[in-house]
């Protein structure tokens, strides 16, 4: 798909939830709190910086 969709059947699966059982969720380190910050420290799980 480019970026002349046409079709609202290619268009209808990219509107569908992506798979709960497939996210991965991890605490992140408080650099993300700041717009300054924009490295990928900031994706870093906090377990891996210690």
């Amino acid at each position: 798909m480019g970026g002349d969709v046409t079709s609202s059947r290619e268009v209808k699966g990219l509107l569908t939830p992506f798979p709960e059982e497939r996210m991965v969720a991890y605490e992140v380190s408080q650099l993300v709190n700041s717009p300054r910050n924009d490295g990928p420290e900031c994706v870093v799980p906090v377990n891996s910086l210690f």
